[in-house]
């Protein structure tokens, strides 16, 4: 990139507060590149997962704790946080399920945790069931059109959960000999979805098998984290990020890779393409966050930013908007992009 500047930016911490009692706790900080707020109250540290709800102004945390919070981010106020299972037990994911009005949360213990924020003052629990076990859940996902979920842990198995017909199993897809790290719902057919594994491989299925027919090859390392996109003209593509920080990008028309985001030895945990920005955000081990911007399949690297807030550990994006939260191990930046 001998032609193209790369700004970095380093963004301080002015304050990390000590307890939760500290209120006043999260801070606006300004920089070239970015607009960041910081809330590192107690509950928004060690961050494993972000969901972001569709509609309500929420954002839905889990940390290595065993804390499940949402936040408002317009009151700038936690509307509810609760443990789950164990304290100090580290809870890997949780996700909205807007249309019944609940979240599901996989537990340390193998469990699926199910809760109603209908009143989410007192998010009422409305299920509970063994998923996986014993072993840690490590990833769900919500098929937002049709009653399933998916659940994944360190039993290198993912099941696939239906609540209408009571939370029952309807299916275990075998495949993965490795810890499977994510799996997402293809956003374009309810029938399909992706999963990463530390096997180094991706695996498409469909929910109609347990066993997998394509299996894209090629990560020199293990696999944490997904993206689907489409291109503007309706093509689908995968992002697939690894270990050694680097990610490629797939055509998923021919199981093929088209580019690659080459890495540094710098384990890459998440990513972020924004729906309505030709922006993709990476999170670093290392406490960065690099923003790459669209050249039709491929990507050219913009901006570097740290929080001095630790590794980066999970990306979600404010509908409507150009802010990206950004999950790290002491805190949660509420950062807003531009496009340069």
């Amino acid at each position: 990139m001998a032609d193209h500047e790369v700004q970095e930016v380093k963004i301080p911490v002015v304050s990390n507060p000590p307890d939760e009692a500290a209120s006043g706790s999260d801070q606006s900080i300004q920089s070239a590149a970015i607009a960041a707020e910081i809330i590192a109250t107690q509950n928004y540290r060690q961050v494993l997962s972000i969901h972001v709800h569709p509609t309500e102004p929420w954002i839905l945390t889990t940390n290595n704790r065993g804390n499940v919070s949402i936040w408002n981010y317009q009151t700038r106020a936690t509307v509810n946080s609760f443990e789950v299972n164990n304290a100090d037990e580290p809870v890997y994911s949780a996700k909205f399920i807007e249309q019944e009005e609940w979240l599901v949360v996989g537990g340390s213990d193998g469990y699926i945790y199910v809760y109603s924020y209908e009143s989410y003052d007192t998010m009422e629990e409305v299920e509970c069931f063994e998923a996986h076990g014993g072993y840690h859940i490590t990833s769900l996902a919500v098929e937002p059109t049709q009653s399933f979920v998916l659940s994944t842990s360190g039993d290198h198995l993912i099941k696939l959960w239906t609540w209408e017909k009571g939370w029952e199993c309807i299916q275990t897809f075998l495949g993965h000999y490795n810890k499977v790290t994510q799996v997402m719902f293809d956003p374009k057919d309810s029938n399909r979805f992706v999963s990463a594994s530390l096997d180094r491989t991706v695996k498409i299925w469909s929910i109609d098998s347990a066993t997998c027919n394509i299996t894209l090859h090629g990560h020199p390392d293990g696999v944490i984290c997904l993206q689907y996109f489409s291109s503007d003209n309706n093509q689908q593509f995968l992002i697939a990020g690894s270990s050694d920080g680097a990610a490629k990008i797939w055509d998923l028309a021919t199981e093929s890779p088209v580019s690659m985001i080459e890495g540094d030895g710098n384990q890459l945990n998440a990513l972020c393409l924004h729906p309505e920005l030709p922006l993709l955000i990476t999170g670093l081990h290392d406490g960065t966050i690099q923003i790459w911007k669209s050249t039709g399949t491929a990507y050219r690297l913009e901006n570097i930013t740290g929080f001095n807030l630790g590794a980066v550990k999970a990306l979600g994006y404010i509908k409507g908007s150009r802010r990206i939260v950004v999950g790290c191990d002491q805190g949660i930046a509420m950062m807003e992009v531009k496009v340069p």
